[in-house]
């Protein structure tokens, strides 16, 4: 139902990198990447790992759902 209202889902492999620099990296080029695309400022992510945590917590542009 959120899909038809302009909702989307994507997703991020980051799995077992601990919210390495390495991973912080990659989320840095995937935000930059939905942002070019016209996605919204303030994303809502849902964090299933470590280093969605870690990303958010230092970027408080970006909220958590």
């Amino acid at each position: 139902m959120l899909l038809t209202k302009g909702f989307h889902v994507v997703y991020c492999d980051v799995a077992e990198m601990f919210g390495n620099e390495k991973c912080m990296g990659i989320w840095d080029r995937f935000y930059k990447a939905l942002r070019s695309a016209g996605f919204a400022k303030k994303a809502a992510m849902f964090g299933f790992s470590r280093g969605d945590f870690t990303y958010t917590g230092g970027r408080p542009s970006i909220r958590i759902a």
